[in-house]
């Protein structure tokens, strides 16, 4: 991958991490003003995040028909600017369930054929790195929301916050001009005996994938490339940001019953992505050189003791430094990224890639289909240690899809 579009890319991905953390910061808060409880605003966010988990998995069927990937990153683009600033003019949470069930569908779009240009040029020996900079992008992305979003919220109000977003969407459509894309071949089936000779990939005790003659399963990679493996990397990373979306939810609802400012809410968002922003470039370089399998059990095993800190919380500095665990999350999803690219052949690459960027999308809408009821019926403590367990069981279903004797079985 060159510089440049290595920087672009980089950019691409900052401008919406930055729309998405700014709004989700203060979602909850905003809803309630509207009129909205905690299970009203679970609901809408939930179909929001539906939408949006459709639009991104359906962006690799409109990328590999149509191969344009550039104007399916800026054509929503500029029409998410218009929907992003009506919604700070919502009059009640039904205009704005609307709206932002609207732009999150758009939002998909966007950022999954980024992800899929990302896979297209990384290089086979820094693939963990080059997604681990994206990693940094999105952490970036929430230092910059938390810091502004709470700041503009306080001084003018939400309508301003959605503004700011707006505009960003018209800059990701100016950045994107510059990017190059790739044609991508689609391979056709493979014949048994081609199978015997074409290379596939072997699982290795260190959890990544080394090329290996097969035979029959190359065929199978071909033939049937969203094996038992790749759904339960999918499954554990939908486990994974069902905490995440949970801590966006509950997070801001518990510090403001507990007084906190605006400033300080949306500050906890700004202190994670501090916190994480070189993680992901690290976590993937490491990933490189030992394996994905540790970095990933370490990704979401930490992230699970965050929801868990949010229990006893009262001090502001605790939801902070438990909003920095969860956000390991984002580090996790960059060695996921690619792993995944590693585990898919050339055919189904961007498939596999637009059905693991979902997977943060289908948490959002198990989370915020459960966690507002849940918080209203069972109240935050229990609502948090459920999520806990569940973020935490991801590292038994990683190991599983990752086994050898796993990888043996279908070789």
């Amino acid at each position: 991958m060159t510089r440049k579009q290595l920087i672009l890319l980089f950019m691409c991905y900052l401008l919406p991490s930055t729309v998405g953390s700014s709004i989700m910061a203060v979602m909850s808060l905003y809803a309630r003003t509207l009129g909205a409880d905690a299970a009203q605003t679970g609901l809408f966010l939930a179909i929001a995040f539906a939408l949006l988990a459709i639009t991104t998995i359906g962006s690799s069927s409109l990328s590999g028909r149509f191969g344009r990937r550039k104007l399916f990153i800026i054509a929503p683009a500029l029409l998410n600017a218009p929907l992003f600033f009506l919604m700070g003019t919502a009059q009640d949470v039904v205009q704005l369930g609307l709206l932002t069930t609207l732009g999150w569908g758009l939002f998909g779009i966007s950022t999954s054929m980024l992800t899929i240009l990302t896979g297209l040029f990384a290089d086979d020996r820094s693939r963990g790195r080059t997604f681990g900079v994206m990693g940094v992008a999105l952490a970036l992305g929430q230092v910059i929301g938390g810091l502004v979003s709470g700041a503009l919220v306080d001084r003018w109000g939400f309508p301003a916050l959605f503004t700011f977003s707006a505009a960003l969407w018209l800059l990701l459509a100016v950045i994107a001009l510059g990017l190059a894309d790739k044609q991508t071949a689609k391979a056709a089936p493979a014949s048994p005996a081609a199978a015997r000779q074409t290379g596939s990939y072997l699982l290795t005790q260190t959890g990544s994938y080394a090329a290996v003659q097969t035979g029959t399963f190359a065929a199978l990679r071909s033939s049937a490339p969203l094996g038992g493996a790749f759904l339960l990397i999918l499954a554990a990373s939908v486990m994974a940001f069902s905490g995440n979306f949970v801590g966006e939810m509950v997070r801001p609802l518990a510090m403001d019953a507990n007084g906190f400012s605006t400033s300080e809410i949306t500050g906890a968002v700004a202190f994670a992505g501090l916190i994480n922003l070189p993680l992901p470039f690290v976590m993937g370089w490491l990933s490189d050189r030992i394996g994905r399998r540790g970095v990933l059990y370490t990704c979401y095993t930490l992230a699970a003791v965050g929801v868990a800190l949010m229990i006893p919380a009262t001090a502001a500095w605790h939801f902070w430094i438990a909003a920095a665990l969860i956000a390991l999350v984002n580090s996790g999803f960059a060695i996921g990224s690619a792993l995944v690219t590693e585990m898919a052949p050339p055919s189904a690459l961007e498939s596999s890639l637009a059905r693991f960027a979902a997977t943060r999308w289908i948490g959002a809408v198990v989370s915020f289909a459960g966690a507002g009821m849940a918080v209203q019926v069972l109240g935050v403590s229990l609502t948090l240690a459920l999520t806990m367990v569940l973020v935490f069981a991801a590292v038994p279903v990683v190991r599983l899809a990752l086994s050898p004797r796993r990888a043996l079985a279908t070789s």
